[in-house]
C-alpha cells in the first residue's frame, strides 16, 4: 500500500524593497519641482503627486465611486492642501498600486484637486489624480532618490510554501 501524501502550506512573510520610478515634475524654475509617481486605483491608471509634506494620501473625486461598500467615513475639516469645507469621504480602494508595490483595501481621502489641475493645465503641465502623503511614506519607510528619480518602499511579501511529506 503507497504512503499517504501530505501536504503542509506555511504563509510567511517577506520584507521587499519596491523600487518605483519617479517623474519629476518642473514647474516655473529650476528649484521649483515636484515628483509624480504613475499607477493605479481599482483598474483606472492614475497620476499622483508625491507630497512629503501632506499627512494623507488622497484622490481626486470620482477616481472611486461612492457606493456603501467605499464610504468610510466623512471628514468635516481638511487642513491644508483643499482647506475649504466641502463633502470630504473616506474611500476605501479595493487595490492600489505604483509599480509592484500593491495595496488592498486601502483608505484615501477624497478631496476637489480642480484648483491644482487648473494651475498645471495654465503652466501646460499634466494633470495629477491624486497624492501620496506620509501616511504610505511614514508606514512603508519610504526613500527618495533624487538622482535616480526612484521611490523605494518596504513592503511584506506573501509566500506560500507547499510542503509535502510521504
Amino acid at each position: 500500500m503507497p504512503a499517504k501524501k501530505k501536504t503542509t502550506q506555511l504563509n510567511s512573510k517577506e520584507i521587499q524593497l519596491v523600487e518605483i520610478p519617479l517623474e519629476c515634475l518642473a514647474l516655473d524654475g529650476d528649484d521649483n519641482f515636484y515628483f509624480t509617481v504613475k499607477g493605479g486605483i481599482n483598474d483606472k491608471p492614475v497620476r499622483l503627486l508625491v507630497d512629503t509634506g501632506a499627512t494623507k494620501s488622497c484622490i481626486r473625486k470620482g477616481i472611486i465611486r461612492r457606493t456603501a461598500n467605499t464610504v468610510v467615513s466623512t471628514i468635516d475639516k481638511v487642513v491644508g492642501f483643499n482647506s475649504e469645507k466641502s463633502d470630504n469621504k473616506m474611500l476605501k480602494a479595493k487595490t492600489f498600486f505604483m509599480g509592484e508595490f500593491i495595496v488592498h483595501n486601502y483608505h484615501f481621502l477624497e478631496i476637489s484637486l480642480v484648483h491644482v489641475n487648473r494651475y498645471l493645465k495654465m503652466l501646460e503641465k499634466e494633470c495629477i489624480d491624486g497624492i501620496i502623503g506620509n501616511d504610505i511614506l511614514y508606514s512603508h519607510a519610504a526613500i527618495i532618490n533624487y538622482k535616480k528619480s526612484t521611490l523605494t518602499l518596504k513592503t511584506q511579501k506573501s509566500l506560500i510554501i507547499n510542503k509535502i511529506e510521504e
